[in-house]
């Protein structure tokens, strides 16, 4: 009997058992069916929609965030110190459909980027401010990293920062007193360009100096068209203006020295009165030769002057027009500076050849101008006239066609020619007997 009962006790218990799990699986559906689904993306939103909420991050450092709404925006803030350089990126998972649109504020200043705000720094140290935001309403989740590294270069020549051609690097003056010193390897037969852009949030007015040698080349933010006089290491200077601070972007580029001008008098460039052309003399054995017409009652100016930061030392020849070219005149800095200076009256009408080139291995870029003025007076050379004791004159003429010697009085009057050959005869004088 009691067997029977515990027994039927047992089975009581066992079938309570069932309903009472039945029934917790029926709530368990009810509850899985009327629940809001959950984000298959990311967890909820936990960083502040606004700069007063804003979550602070370190350098170096990364943080997880999501935009939940096309209304949502995640504010962070981070310490930045003056003369560092720092990058933001938002990176978007595989998962996310979110277009960020991330703003990098302070003052008054707003830097907007699509996901990356690469190199940038601040004016000075302090608290900055970062937004993410999904473009065109766009949702999900993404990462926020901020890096940094130093902007300090050297103070001196000693410990200049090395770059290199066809490259950039960004700089910071920090102080009024500050220096930052580059150097780079340089070709001769090359043109380079030195240019240091400046931010718009920074508030440096540059000064750029290149030196070499004994020799400073200093310009306001760019050098443009530099030729060095030899291959070797060169140094740039950056600086601010009147005490002036802020960050900047140097740049260094280069090409190939062009040659539009040829070294053979045959194939010369021609020019007119009144005009002017640039050359550049590439090379130490480079020239470059120059046709022009003149007339003998003008008197001509044939000037170089030296383009902004070439090094070229000019040396100008001119030829007569005829015959295998007698030098009537020739000039290495009658000019401004380096630059070279003919003034002339042309003693016939003709075609006459400029020769520009380098002194002592010199190379670079200039400009050849060509002017005249009417009615000047033809005046020999020293080298074409000779006066005898007796009053003749004895002179060098290109009236028939190429350089011969001619004798007349003093008046003008029984003039003779006394050489007659297909070469250039000039530089006539007495004999003391």
């Amino acid at each position: 009997m009691n067997g029977i009962i515990g027994n039927g006790l047992f089975q009581r218990l066992a079938l309570a058992a069932l309903a009472i799990a039945a029934a917790l699986a029926v709530m368990t559906l009810w509850n899985a069916a009327t629940a809001p689904e959950a984000s298959a993306q990311s967890p909820a939103d936990d960083h502040g929609d606004s700069r007063a909420s804003a979550t602070r991050i370190s350098v170096d450092s990364s943080v997880n965030g999501v935009i939940g709404t096309a209304n949502d925006e995640d504010h962070f803030s981070f310490q930045a110190e003056r003369g560092r350089q720092y990058t933001l990126e938002a990176s978007i998972p595989s998962d996310s459909d979110l277009d960020t649109t991330i703003t990098l504020a302070y003052g008054s200043v707003s830097l907007v980027a699509d996901s990356e705000i690469e190199g940038w720094t601040p004016p000075s140290s302090g608290t900055y401010y970062v937004k993410i935001e999904g473009r065109g309403g766009s949702t999900g989740g993404y990462r926020l990293s901020l890096s940094s590294q130093t902007l300090d270069h050297g103070d001196s020549r000693a410990s200049a920062t090395r770059i290199s051609v066809d490259s950039s690097v960004n700089g910071v003056i920090g102080t009024a007193n500050d220096e930052d010193h580059f150097s780079f390897q340089a070709e001769r037969g090359r043109q380079y360009t030195l240019e240091a852009s400046i931010p718009s949030d920074s508030d440096l007015d540059t000064t750029i100096t290149l030196a070499y040698g004994s020799v400073s080349l200093v310009a306001d933010s760019g050098i443009v068209g530099w030729t060095p006089p030899s291959s070797g290491t060169y140094y740039v200077k950056i600086e601010g203006r009147s005490g002036s601070t802020g960050g900047y972007r140097l740049s260094l580029s280069s090409q190939t020295l062009p040659d539009a001008h040829s070294d053979n008098r045959w194939f010369a460039t021609g020019i007119s009165s009144g005009s002017s052309v640039n050359g550049v003399i590439g090379t130490y054995s480079d020239s470059d030769y120059f046709s022009f017409p003149a007339q003998p009652d003008r008197e001509y100016t044939i000037e170089t002057s030296i383009a902004s930061g070439s090094a070229v030392n000019t040396y100008i020849t001119l030829y007569s027009a005829v015959g295998i070219g007698l030098v009537l005149d020739e000039d290495d800095d009658g000019g401004e500076g380096l630059a070279s200076k003919i003034v002339w009256t042309p003693r016939s009408s003709g075609t006459y050849y400029v020769k520009v080139e380098g002194l002592d291995y010199s190379t670079g870029g200039y400009q050849l101008s060509l002017s005249s003025s009417a009615d000047a007076t033809p005046t020999p050379t020293p080298a074409a006239l000779a006066q005898s004791s007796d009053g003749r004159i004895a002179f060098v003429s290109e009236r028939d066609g190429n350089a011969e010697i001619y004798l007349m009085n003093a008046d003008g009057s029984g003039l003779a020619r006394l050489t007659n050959n297909s070469a250039d005869d000039y530089a006539p004088s007495w004999s003391p007997d």
